[in-house]
């Protein structure tokens, strides 16, 4: 068990002017009557102490001075600080760094005491050269603040001039400390931008830490291994106790290569896909106790790592990935706050810290989630980002929790089209689907409300809706023509019975079987051998009311019956509606309104018991018959919000689809409209354009 050891420091500068320093570092946790005693110590002021002492050079190599580091710890707070294996700095300016005692290098050359646990914030910049200036130091340390949020000026107060040359020598007038590596030598290079320097010589990284308001987050991590990664335990300054999130400095890694086309992209992971290093909680307390840490990650998580992806935390989802409302079945976790409009809208479920997490975190690039019937593209609707379903079988769905093995797809959040193309095609691999070089000539725009089509029943979203269109067909070149899908099964459709009852709830029923016998028999085997007696776990009342959906109207026949009704729409569909075209991967593409099309949802709204009774809609297609759709978002309309008293503004999303295995196809195409100006990226926060 842990505990964490806080200390304040005082940090004196040559101004004579006082900053505080917070480190909060781990050690043992004593726990008692179930509850966490943390000890909290305020250090007295001690003796002086200087880490970077007489390894400091100053203005010339002629003089080696010491300046700006008066720090000021008590003797024993600082032996058991020494001892720790992380600790949580507060700068100067306010930020928060978490910094984790894994040795990336250590510099020789130091003369300092080697007792002392003080850590010095500095700044790596190399160079090929053998002579290097003050202006290039100078215009180094603009560029790396101009594009790193991890730098600032807290870490310039020594830097680290790091060069290939035997004879490096610093030329000008240069007002800061700094070393050079041909004298204080490391023991491996250093990546350019922000550390801390411990008394002994080791180089640490430094993390930021951001707090998460939105609540998106289970865990904020970092990787401790090639393949590993550890949970951090710091967490916001907030009444509600969110994770902190450790972000590395993006000058850590290399630009984009064929080897690692995601190298330094900051990602976030659902808390349904396996980890290793780190326990899966799928939001159940009893799943989270029962099982222990992963020995491995799922291998679409690995590959992220090896593409060269940052995991730097896993964010909440609905229980189990099934679909909940806020107020009525979240009961184990807080359900994500959607950041758009009056901040209490519906976040969807259930990849919904996924959603929210990247529509909130400017510092975050893109999010994973899952789509079983709507997991993915119905969080990216109400939360106004982009994300989609891709066709079935893309990309292995091993190492999840898992909800539907027959329906369960693998997909990204990003704020940008181009974005999701350029993920997407580096996750899943360029040769997974087909390239094309043309579009489809064919507009599908899906009509009857009452299963998902148009028109919407907000004016100001239609009219939005229809602008889309218009400009979509015209970039096309196409034509446009109405579909009701349930008109068009009764024209063509292979049995004589109207869509809605041939269908349903066959996917669902196809889902339910296969979680109760994939998820809910092994899952309650096990805690009862954990608990040794004849109980199941409690678990949330979506979950529960889908297991005994699963249980008590689901029989075998009934599931084999419901895979053959998939079966049947997939070939209709398929032959009938949208046939493949050899130039443009399918026929068509079919567009409807998405999400809540312009409607305020709250949060707050009281639910009756949860109910598992879908009707099939257009956004079903895509589940039936395995085909992409992704949802993308084209503006935003004003209303009147109930609990601000005054206007606010909601995302509006539209749903393109295609033909199976046209994932490529359609990526390109959005990225397309986006570079003509028809979409354009979303913003961060209440307003997304």
């Amino acid at each position: 068990m842990v505990f964490h050891l806080r200390v304040f420091l005082v940090v004196r500068s040559s101004a004579r002017t006082s900053n505080v320093i917070n480190f909060t570092s781990r050690a043992r946790r004593k726990v008692r009557n179930g509850s966490d005693i943390y000890y909290v110590a305020n250090a007295q002021l001690g003796k002086f102490c200087n880490p970077v002492c007489a390894a400091t050079e100053h203005h010339t190599l002629a003089t080696t001075t010491m300046k700006a580091f008066n720090f000021f710890l008590a003797g024993l707070v600082a032996k058991a600080v020494a001892a720790f294996t992380e600790t949580t700095v507060t700068a100067s300016n306010g930020i928060r760094y978490y910094v984790p005692h894994i040795e990336t290098a250590k510099i020789s050359g130091l003369k300092c005491d080697g007792a002392s646990s003080v850590l010095t914030p500095f700044v790596v910049v190399s160079t090929q050269e053998s002579n290097v200036s003050t202006e290039y130091i100078k215009s180094k340390l603009a560029d790396y603040a101009a594009h790193d949020d991890v730098y600032s000026d807290y870490f310039a107060s020594l830097v680290y001039i790091q060069s290939p040359s035997c004879r490096l020598t610093m030329t000008g007038n240069y007002s800061g400390n700094y070393l050079l590596s041909s004298k204080y030598h490391a023991t491996a290079r250093l990546a350019p931008g922000p550390y801390f320097l411990s008394p002994k010589g080791s180089v640490y990284k430094a993390y930021r830490l951001y707090d998460d308001p939105q609540s998106a987050f289970t865990v904020g991590l970092i990787q401790t291994s090639e393949d590993g990664f550890s949970e951090v335990s710091a967490s916001s300054y907030s009444a509600q106790a969110e994770a902190a999130v450790p972000v590395p400095s993006r000058l850590y890694y290399s630009a984009a290569s064929d080897a690692k086309p995601l190298s330094g992209v900051r990602i976030v992971v659902k808390d349904i896909y396996h980890v290793k290093g780190l326990k899966t909680g799928a939001a159940s307390r009893e799943y989270y106790k029962l099982y222990p840490a992963r020995n491995e990650s799922a291998p679409s998580v690995q590959r992220l790592v090896e593409l060269g992806a940052v995991i730097v935390g896993k964010v909440k989802t609905s229980q189990f990935a099934n679909g909940e409302n806020p107020t009525a079945d979240w009961v184990e976790v807080l359900a994500p706050f959607n950041p758009r409009g009056d901040g209490w809208q519906y976040c969807s479920s259930s990849s919904a810290g996924s959603a929210v997490s990247i529509a909130s975190y400017d510092w975050l690039d893109a999010a994973i989630g899952t789509d079983t019937s709507g997991s993915m593209r119905f969080p990216a609707a109400y939360n106004g980002v982009f994300a989609g379903r891709q066709s079935k079988g893309g990309i292995t769905t091993d190492g999840l929790v898992p909800c539907s093995s027959t329906l369960d797809t693998l997909g990204v959040f990003t704020r940008s089209a181009e974005t999701h193309q350029h993920f997407l095609q580096a996750w899943y691999g360029m040769e997974t689907y087909k390239t094309y070089s043309a579009f489809p000539k064919k507009v599908y725009k899906v009509t009857n409300a009452t299963t998902g089509g148009f028109p919407a029943a907000v004016t100001a979203a239609q009219d939005l809706y229809d602008v889309f269109i218009d400009k979509l067909v015209d970039f096309l070149q196409a034509t446009v023509t109405e579909l009701e899908p349930s008109s068009a099964w009764l024209e063509s459709g292979p049995v004589d019975q109207e869509l809605l009852v041939y269908t349903n709830m066959s996917y669902l029923a196809v889902a339910w079987w296969e979680q109760v016998h994939l998820l809910q028999i092994p899952f309650y085997a096990d805690w009862k051998v954990y608990t040794g007696k004849d109980e199941v776990p409690k678990i949330g009342p979506k979950a529960r009311a889908s297991f005994n959906y699963g249980n008590n109207n689901v029989t075998e026949p009934r599931y084999e019956e419901s895979l053959g009704i998939l079966a049947n729409f997939t070939k209709w569909w398929s032959e009938t509606i949208n046939p493949a075209d050899a130039e443009t991967c399918s026929e068509a593409i079919y567009v409807y309104p998405a999400g809540a099309k312009g409607a305020p949802t709250y949060r707050d709204t009281y639910l009756s018991t949860p109910n598992v009774q879908v009707n099939w809609q257009i956004s079903h297609a895509a589940v039936y018959a395995g085909l992409p759709d992704y949802y993308v978002p084209i503006g935003q309309v004003e209303y009147l919000s109930r609990l601000t008293e005054v206007n606010e503004t909601l995302p509006v999303s539209i749903g393109i689809g295609a033909g199976r295995g046209c994932d490529w196809m359609l990526a390109s195409l959005l990225s397309e409209l986006e570079k003509a100006g028809i979409t354009s990226p979303v913003k961060t926060g209440e307003v997304a354009f």
